[in-house]
């Protein structure tokens, strides 16, 4: 894994919402950018469909993922799913799924 990566990283290719983050830890750089994705969960759960790719995160405190996951609208439901080498993918059903 690239050290000087960033930590957590944002794309949204083919408008499927990929975040790779790379560790839940690091330095004031690395503790800025977790934040500033934690408090965007409101935007990114309008995508119908999110991967989120943990491969080789070395961990650190979950904190950031559950303010993440804490930005959802009422009515929703997130479902995270483990697949194979640690990657997830967080499934969201909302009533609102035809608004966006």
């Amino acid at each position: 894994m690239d050290q000087d990566a960033p930590a957590v990283e944002v794309e949204n290719p083919h408008g499927v919402l990929c975040v790779t983050i790379r560790r839940f830890t690091g330095g004031p750089e690395d503790d800025a950018r977790l934040g500033e994705w934690a408090r965007n969960g409101a935007s990114h759960f309008s995508y119908e469909r999110i991967v989120v790719d943990l491969r080789g995160n070395f961990g650190g405190s979950d904190a950031y993922m559950l303010e993440w996951i804490r930005t959802v609208r009422a009515g929703s439901h997130v479902r995270m799913v483990r697949g194979r080498g640690a990657a997830g993918l967080v499934e969201l059903d909302r009533a609102d799924r035809g608004t966006r």
